[in-house]
């Protein structure tokens, strides 16, 4: 790769102290990264959970408009994200990886090898069953799932 700048929205985390809000935070450190867009110099930008602080619905729309921005601009971008619907929405602006995963001992664990595509198993119920949820809470998870 080309030398180049690097910005994250990594491990953003509410600062009492501050008064800032996690999604607060994580809108200032978009908001560089969109300033930084569209520079002379190559740029790579890694995002962690983009906007998760946030509702669902403009969570979704303000990520898809924030990523494909930064597609417009040539920024080299790398989002870590659990959510489909992003992931779907963005395949053919962005290329799509996962890894595949198995719940063993309470505990899930991943091959770490990764795959092209959008994962299409899901992992969050059946470690709530291994962690030993009532299954109150599980069957009626999987019930709203299905």
């Amino acid at each position: 790769m080309p030398r180049m700048s690097v910005l994250t929205s990594m491990a953003v985390r509410d600062d009492i102290l501050t008064g800032e809000s996690y999604y607060v935070k994580e809108i200032r450190y978009l908001g560089r990264m969109v300033e930084r867009s569209g520079c002379s110099k190559p740029v790579f930008f890694g995002i962690d959970e983009i906007l998760r602080g946030t509702n669902t619905m403009e969570r979704l729309a303000a990520s898809i408009a924030i990523l494909r921005y930064f597609k417009e601009k040539g920024s080299l971008v790398m989002v870590a994200s659990h959510d489909l619907e992003l992931a779907r929405e963005l395949d053919g602006d962005y290329e799509n990886y996962y890894f595949c995963d198995t719940v063993k001992d309470e505990d899930v664990v991943f091959d770490y090898r990764l795959r092209k595509g959008i994962c299409s198993s899901q992992n969050a119920i059946r470690l709530l069953i291994s962690m030993g949820f009532p299954e109150t809470i599980t069957n009626a998870a999987k019930e709203r799932c299905s």
